[in-house]
């Protein structure tokens, strides 16, 4: 790739005006310029601008080409640092790098809008070069920049904005965007100039080569054939094991279809997960899809997907991203964030679509690497009504304008065809999804292995005082307040599940308990919802706090869940002392008060079309399906490309989470890696160790924590001071109390 000057011709002095002429001039301009410097045991490095331009358009270009649009990533990547060509950002380079002498007390110098400027007439290139500091912004503040860069100068455009003209031009013709996706293309065009801006970093400061996925065929070649080896294994000669191989065949056959939206219901225990993966890893070699994302609603089930996964199909093929440690859009953090650089990707939902709103280069990074891929969203019933809108309408984008198929899986399935209504308002959902397994009211028939029980209000003495009469038993409530009050009751050895362990803790006391059952030794849990989607693990009899319908029937997924007791499990639903926590959970709850008044057998709940009628009603209670106004945020002014990019991804978000923060706790081998988190650079495989140990806490909290000094801050991550505040059966505590879960919103 030729470098900028001899692609344009930009001849500029420094801190005077940009002009563009020939495409012959002279480029020894930029030869002695600097884009970044490092400071090794032999001295300083220069990481030449000229060089870095030219790497950052070739990256840039290739993964705009996922999604044919290479010529904006290749001129967004010759652009964006075109800042750093004056006095003033190479003075500063140089003294705040120790390279030169002085004191640097100014602020740092832009050196995006430079770039920015040339594109001014074409916004989406304006955006993406403007977002590399401080990330996507919304038009006005964008336009307030621009202006004043602009005041008292003057920039002649000549061939450049032809360039750009043709190319705008090229986009209104092809008619693949509209109101709906314009703002999504732009992410993903910023997505793909962020990467590749910190790949080309990278390989300057030799910090780990680039790694790329450039085959992906053969890498799903080799993971088919692993998973073929391993099913055998999981075969029993019950009738739960007959179904899941009939779920995995079914799954295999499925594979063939052509693109677009599937979805899989299955009752809890049928073995959706790796049939999933199975459908996914066939339908990625046939239709030639480059990535498989599975993306699951808590970092619990991740923790034990991954851990699965990795056994089946080795470290190297799979990355698991459940927290964002990294805070700010910096050199140093931007090269460690995440970008989804492995063949299997396990997240949470509500990373992904939080990514798909996002507007920080540290989020958006990855999210060129969506194209062409296979998304598997597991236990979709559990996205809010009042986001629905915005996550179909990202679904939407992704299926259509990005080559995405996305299957979603669940032991129910919400009503997420056509369109979905509620008193006077409409959402578009998913069109055209196919169900991969046709008769779901035999699966359900068939997989029913537990008898349903409800009482009416019990007080906390009594609830354990009846389930100490058990030798196993799990007890799922709804807040950590709830477990801690019946947990104080319970024998001594009771175990405890919840999103305040970190995820390495929770893992560990998940394999406890598997050991346990499969040995026959008692083993007693109470756990928060955490353990209700995808959770591996059986016992006898679960009891569950009253909430909805998808809650008790995943709390019933739990028990007797290879189906091998001689007769059905036992699953009570009882009413506490506590109140069902207001929002998601509460409007569930009254959902299902009310249909249980019109059935005369519990077993019924298990029925797909009784859970319809579930969903269709907790549907038409929301008052909105996008109570965050995304809409009119960001597709309300497409026509005009004016986007509140910042506004919209502070506004969106799927779980009750505003203010969140994460810290990172020094339980078992946090403590060692918090160690090397003072001892060496952040960089990208610290960052995926030390999520492992992170816990995600409400603001309240966090400023609690901060305040009595029982965390402090470590390189931009928060991590445990206090060994006092994390406890090794129940995770972080404070003052005595057991902080709360953040809970999914209204």
């Amino acid at each position: 790739m030729e470098c900028i000057k001899k692609r344009f011709g930009i001849r500029s002095g420094r801190g005077q005006k940009l002009e563009m002429e020939s495409m012959k001039k002279d480029t020894s301009g930029f030869r002695s310029d600097i884009g970044h410097i490092l400071l090794t045991q032999s001295g300083y490095k220069i990481h030449n601008l000229e060089e870095h331009l030219s790497g950052t358009s070739v990256l840039a270009e290739k993964f705009s080409a996922e999604f044919d649009s290479a010529p904006w990533g290749r001129i967004c990547g010759l652009l964006h640092d075109l800042g750093k060509h004056t006095d003033e950002y190479q003075e500063y380079a140089c003294i705040t790098s120790g390279y030169m002498k002085g004191k640097w007390e100014k602020e740092k110098p832009d050196h995006t809008l430079a770039g920015a400027m040339y594109g001014r007439k074409l916004p989406p290139v304006a955006y993406c070069i403007a977002g590399l500091q401080g990330g996507l912004p919304d038009w006005k503040d964008l336009s307030e920049r621009l202006d004043r860069e602009a005041d008292g100068k003057t920039v002649q455009t000549g061939l450049l904005q032809s360039v750009l003209g043709q190319m705008a031009q090229d986009i209104r013709s092809k008619g693949v965007l509209n109101r709906e996706n314009f703002h999504f293309w732009i992410r993903m065009l910023f997505s793909a100039l962020v990467d590749a801006d910190y790949l080309d970093n990278e390989r300057f400061m030799v910090r780990r080569p680039p790694s790329r996925t450039d085959n992906p065929r053969i890498v799903f070649e080799y993971l088919k054939m692993q998973l073929d080896r391993h099913i055998p294994k999981l075969s029993s000669g019950t009738i739960v094991g007959r179904l899941r191989s009939e779920v995995y065949d079914g799954c295999c056959d499925a594979a063939e279809m052509e693109p677009g939206f599937f979805s899989l219901t299955v009752p809890s225990g049928g073995g959706k997960t790796l049939a999933s993966v199975a459908w996914a890893l066939r339908h990625a070699l046939k239709y030639g899809k480059r990535r498989v994302v599975i993306a699951v609603p808590c970092t619990t089930t991740t923790a034990q997907i991954a851990q699965t996964l990795r056994q089946i199909f080795g470290d190297e093929n799979i990355v698991e991203h459940h927290s964002d440690l990294v805070g700010e859009d910096d050199f140093i953090y931007g090269m460690a964030a995440e970008n989804w650089d492995a063949p299997v990707i396990v997240t949470t939902n509500d990373l992904l679509f939080r990514s798909l709103y996002a507007a920080k280069g540290t989020q958006c990074r990855k999210l060129h690497n969506l194209c062409d891929s296979v998304i598997i969203l597991d236990e979709a019933q559990q996205i809010p009504p009042s986001r629905l809108e915005p996550v179909c309408a990202s679904l939407r984008t992704l299926v259509s304008l990005f080559g995405v198929s996305a299957l979603c899986t669940a032991a129910m399935q919400p009503v997420f065809s056509g369109s979905v209504k509620a008193r006077k308002i409409t959402c578009e959902a998913l069109p055209g999804i196919r169900e991969i397994m046709p008769n779901i009211d035999r699966l359900a028939v068939k997989l029913g292995r537990v008898r349903l029980l409800f009482s009416s209000g019990q007080d906390y003495d009594a609830i354990a005082e009846e389930m100490k009469r058990y030798e196993s038993l799990l007890c799922i409530v709804n807040t950590r307040r709830e477990a801690r009050r019946i947990f104080e009751r319970m024998p001594s050895g009771t175990l405890h599940l919840s999103r305040m362990m970190c995820p390495a803790h929770m893992l560990e006391t998940i394999n406890t308990i598997r050991k346990c059952r499969a040995q026959g030794v008692p083993v007693t849990v109470v756990a928060t919802p955490v353990v209700e989607a995808g959770i591996d693990i059986d016992f006898p009899v679960v009891y569950r706090a009253a909430a909805g319908i998808e809650s008790v029937i995943l709390a019933a997924g739990r028990c007797n869940r290879e189906g091998e007791m001689t007769a059905n499990g036992i699953v009570k639903v009882f009413k506490g002392e506590e109140k069902i926590p207001s929002g998601f959970m509460e409007e569930s709850a009254a959902v299902l008060d009310e249909i249980m008044h019109k059935i005369t057998n519990t077993e019924y709940l298990f029925l797909p079309s009784v859970q319809a009628s579930c969903f269709e009603k907790f549907y038409t209670r929301t008052p909105a399906y996008d109570a965050d106004g995304i809409a009119q945020l960001l597709c309300d002014g497409a026509g005009d490309c004016v986007f509140s990019f910042a506004e919209a991804a502070a506004k969106f978000h799927i779980l009750d989470d505003s203010g969140e923060h994460t810290v990172v706790v020094a339980w078992e081998k946090g403590k060692e890696l918090i160690k090397r988190l003072k001892k060496e650079d952040i960089n990208r495989n610290l960052l995926r160790k030390l999520q492992d140990y992170a816990i995600t806490v409400r603001h309240e909290d966090f400023e609690e924590m901060k305040n009595s000094g029982a965390i402090e801050p470590l390189k931009g991550i928060w991590v445990q001071k206090d060994p006092g505040i994390y406890d090794e059966k129940i995770g972080l505590v404070m003052s005595g109390r057991w902080p709360e879960e953040i809970q999914i919103i209204a």
